[in-house]
């Protein structure tokens, strides 16, 4: 068998490409008490070097390192039992295996395990995501109206679709309003700049002496 830290060092290396992988906070649940010179410890720093090259989503699509078979024989030498001959291919088999599982946890958290489930956390997300935009409103383009124009209450109590269409409306008009500052001429002025600019001369003139 590994050694105890050599076998740490592999598992919380795996969880952690695993996690940058699913784009998930990384939690170590292991700690290496000490940095092992020994032959196995070497050749797992190999496999992780070559599985970097190769990538660790694909270490979940059957890609793995011909690095980790080595390890393996090396882990065996020495003690009588004597190592699996098919064991690269039980690697690949089982971490394609780990990879649907992940997937069908992936698909029952995000969309439950039933129609009523799934349409129940849809609403939640919807509703969840409406909330964040009341929360910090996005500085529109005067020619749109404010996200606030609608208190939040009665906005929440519309139709998910509903729902759905009024955020796509809202990114659309972000990215429009980005559009128009970005191409609307230095001179120029809204209506409102220009009625406050019309407002401090009225108030100047009216203070000058005749």
């Amino acid at each position: 068998m590994l050694k105890v830290n050599t076998l740490i060092y592999m598992i919380t290396t795996f969880e952690y490409k695993l996690s940058l992988a699913l784009s998930i906070d990384f939690i170590p649940h292991y700690s290496v008490t000490e940095q092992s010179k020994a032959p196995d410890h070497l050749s797992l720093i190999i496999a992780i070097c070559h599985q970097n090259l190769i990538g660790w989503d694909n270490f979940l699509r059957g890609f793995t390192s011909i690095y980790w078979n080595d390890l393996y024989q090396q882990a065996h030498a020495g003690y009588p039992s004597t190592p699996n001959p098919q064991w690269d291919v039980t690697l690949v088999a089982e971490s394609v295996n780990l990879s649907q599982q992940i997937w069908y946890d992936r698909n029952s958290h995000l969309h439950g395990t039933s129609t009523e489930m799934a349409l129940q956390l849809k609403c939640e997300r919807v509703l969840e995501q409406v909330r964040q935009i009341y929360k910090r409103p996005p500085s529109l383009h005067s020619r749109f109206k404010p996200v606030t124009n609608i208190p939040i209450k009665t906005r929440l109590a519309r139709t998910t679709t509903n729902l759905q269409r009024w955020i796509s409306r809202i990114d659309q008009q972000k990215k429009e309003t980005k559009f128009l500052v970005k191409t609307a001429p230095q001179t120029q002025m809204s209506l409102m700049q220009s009625i406050r600019r019309a407002n401090i001369d009225i108030f100047i003139n009216s203070k000058s002496p005749p």
